[in-house]
């Protein structure tokens, strides 16, 4: 049996992980925002725009799929890639769902997207497969080396790891060996 990243068993587990942030983000769980009530449309067929400030969530996200942005007036204006990474300024509620702002009078609904470098937690064991007599490179959540006593730090091909989850980066998938330290999912095998 086929053990890579790309087997049903780890497709699951990131449909389940993804959802189950999806709804921390729609419930606010974690926010210290202030939640406000919203008038609701009167005609269920138009559009009740009014954006209220959740919490302010200044940074970036990764769409999870391909994402509409709409304007002011609730029109989708373009569709975003998914596994693109976005900066937000705030999030806000429309319509009692919650948005990203992007600025400029344009929104992405919430729960299309996830906080840039969130680990989904999870624990397996998986062999760095790459080219014999070299290894892969570990990264920060900036995608920067990290270093080790003055170099690259890099993991042998053949050598097995302990890895505690998944994270989004810069558009790829990463293993998290947990310090902030990241492996590039390509080249893992899940062995147990």
């Amino acid at each position: 049996m086929d053990k890579h990243f790309g087997t049903k068993w780890a497709k699951r587990l990131i449909v389940s992980a993804l959802a189950a942030l999806g709804m921390l983000v729609a419930v606010g769980v974690g926010s210290n925002g202030v939640n406000a009530a919203t008038t609701p449309a009167a005609n269920a067929d138009q559009i009740s725009f009014k954006a209220v400030l959740l919490n302010s969530d200044h940074g970036v996200i990764t769409t999870i799929k391909p994402t509409d942005v709409i304007n002011q007036s609730g029109v989708k204006v373009k569709t975003l890639k998914a596994m693109t990474d976005w900066k937000v300024n705030d999030r806000v509620e429309i319509n009692q769902k919650p948005y990203y702002d992007l600025g400029g009078g344009q929104f992405i609904y919430a729960l299309d997207v996830i906080p840039y470098a969130t680990v989904i937690p999870f624990k397996m064991v998986c062999q760095v497969r790459y080219i014999p007599g070299y290894g892969i490179q570990v990264w920060n959540d900036q995608l920067k080396p990290v270093s080790q006593n003055g170099k690259s730090k890099r993991l042998k091909h053949g050598t097995n790891w302990k890895v505690f989850g998944l994270a989004f980066l810069k558009g790829h998938t990463y293993y998290s060996l947990g310090g902030n330290q990241f492996l590039d999912a390509r080249y893992m095998v899940r062995i147990k």
